[in-house]
């Protein structure tokens, strides 16, 4: 009898209260939206820091590379070919092809995705077989050619382009005045800037500027700079097969110290700089 009394008391002359009301609805509807809010920045922050730990992954294998490429060669890989020096018959828009990333394929064991950095645009994704052209205007096959690339080379060093003796790591392929320098001219191997990424992002893909190249790195060359897609920064691949982050600001900066890591007599040549005067070059520290 008193079970039964307290059933009435608790239901007089309707049924028991099912669900939710609106505002509870509402609560849950707002600690939901707040815990995607705190969440989501955190879940892309993460994916972001695994994309950049697969591209120093890369550097550092790019580097390795060109060690194993220098033992068995001597010399450097060099950048592009040139019409004086491309085989007879070659057509006319492969008479610039890119060749360091072939050169360095075998020395990774054919892994070309260590030449993709995947934070970069899907289009710079090069598959390992592909013709590399300086420019996406160039490219006639698209089955068989691509005109842009998310890693760039250190070609003529931190100066002026074809200054002689050129400072980088070769930009003319065969050419015995600016081709494959000699594995002895590097004078600094540790602190001589390879390979980073470049500034190929999805918004400048198809902005191309005529003349600078997406496979190329030049701290005085607004278009050539490396990149600034990691945290404001790039991974870099060096001479000696160690890979490291540097901030885009750091690495372009105009200063004797930054500047000699470019060049392969670890010399600043504050005179030959192309985006200050000498005056102004060479009253930096």
């Amino acid at each position: 009898m008193q079970a039964n009394h307290r059933h009435q008391r608790s239901a007089p002359g309707r049924p028991p209260r099912s669900g939710f009301t609106l505002i509870e609805v509402l609560v849950v509807v707002a600690i939901i939206a707040l815990l995607v809010a705190i969440l989501i920045p955190a879940l892309s922050r993460a994916r972001e820091q695994a994309r950049s730990a697969t591209c120093k992954s890369n550097a550092h294998q790019m580097a390795l590379a060109l060690t194993y490429y220098t033992i068995d060669h001597r010399r450097f890989p060099g950048h592009h070919l040139v019409p004086a020096t491309a085989p007879p018959g070659t057509p006319t828009n492969l008479r610039h092809e890119i060749l360091w990333p072939p050169r360095l394929l075998r020395y990774v064991r054919g892994q070309h995705q260590v030449f993709w950095c995947p934070t970069a645009p899907r289009e710079t994704c090069w598959d390992g077989r592909k013709r590399l052209l300086p420019y996406l205007s160039w490219v006639t096959d698209p089955a068989r050619e691509m005109g842009t690339f998310s890693y760039g080379y250190n070609d003529w060093g931190g100066v002026r382009e074809f200054r002689l003796p050129h400072l980088g790591l070769g930009g003319h392929v065969g050419d015995p005045v600016h081709g494959e320098p000699a594995v002895e001219r590097i004078r600094r191997p540790s602190e001589m800037i390879a390979i980073a990424d470049n500034d190929v992002t999805r918004d400048n893909l198809r902005s191309q500027v005529y003349g600078t190249w997406d496979t190329a790195i030049d701290p005085g060359d607004r278009n050539e700079l490396p990149g600034a897609r990691h945290d404001k920064g790039a991974n870099f691949a060096f001479a000696d097969g160690h890979a490291e982050y540097m901030r885009q600001e750091k690495a372009r900066a105009p200063r004797k110290a930054m500047r000699m890591r470019w060049n392969s007599d670890f010399r600043d040549h504050c005179e030959e700089w192309d985006d200050l005067s000498p005056a102004q070059a060479c009253r930096t520290d």
